[in-house]
């Protein structure tokens, strides 16, 4: 079975998101799956809006690659 963790500085597909949001939340990946698309369905609509959409905390050093400027360097 595929790791549901992508490589360092490579992209994460919607699958690779759901099954690690499945691995990590104890949940089925139809869960998962559901709660994905609510959520960026309700970011779509806000943009969709005129909003913005910021999601906080997101610690760099969990996302960026470690090649990339980090603003606590």
């Amino acid at each position: 079975m595929k790791s549901s963790q992508p490589t360092q500085g490579m992209f994460m597909n919607k699958t690779e998101l759901i099954e690690a949001t499945a691995a990590e939340a104890d949940i089925s990946k139809a869960a998962a799956g559901r709660a994905l698309d609510a959520i960026l369905g309700a970011v779509v609509k806000a943009v969709a809006n005129g909003d913005s959409v910021t999601l906080m905390p997101l610690p760099e050093e969990r996302w960026m690659p470690s090649s990339a400027p980090s603003s606590k360097r």
